[in-house]
Parts: structure tokens; C-alpha cells; sequence
């Protein structure tokens, strides 16, 4: 059992350990994110992730507390990252 999440083990899309979070199913997550990348996100409105599939580093500081953790602009500053054109 995923004990953070409450699933049955291989259900979460994401993973927790020292440190941080590892995206574990990517299709679940809805993502343009490969698995295996790991983030985190403060409480004033900071976020990062580490993509080693595509050596991607990707540090967003705000002062936005939710909306730069968990709201669109946090996530379009993800998705801005994975436009190919």
C-alpha cells in the first residue's frame, strides 16, 4: 500500500522519499513530465523539479503561496517547458 497516498501500491502517480516527490506513472499524473522526474514546492510559492530524461532543471520562485505551488501558473510554466514545435 502507497502509505501517503492511501492506494494500493503501483496506483499513485507520485512517489514521496527524503527530499522529495519522484513521479512514478506519468499517464496518471496527466503530465507532459517523463517518470522519474522528482520535485517539490515550498509554501510561499516556490517550485522546482529535476527531469533526467531530458537533463532539464527548472527552479520557479514566487511570493504566490497556492498559486505558484499547485495553481495554472505553476503549471504552465511545467508545460512551457515540453512545447517542441
Amino acid at each position: 500500500m502507497d502509505i501517503y497516498a492511501g492506494l494500493p501500491e503501483g496506483e499513485a502517480a507520485w512517489g514521496f522519499g527524503i527530499g522529495g516527490a519522484v513521479l512514478l506513472n506519468a499517464d496518471k499524473e496527466k503530465t507532459p513530465q517523463p517518470s522519474g522526474t522528482f520535485a517539490w514546492s515550498g509554501a510561499y510559492g516556490h517550485t522546482w523539479f529535476i527531469d533526467p530524461e531530458n537533463e532539464l532543471i527548472i527552479v520557479s520562485m514566487t511570493n504566490t503561496a497556492w498559486e505558484g505551488i499547485y495553481g495554472k501558473f505553476a503549471k504552465d510554466i511545467r508545460d512551457a517547458v515540453y512545447v517542441t514545435q
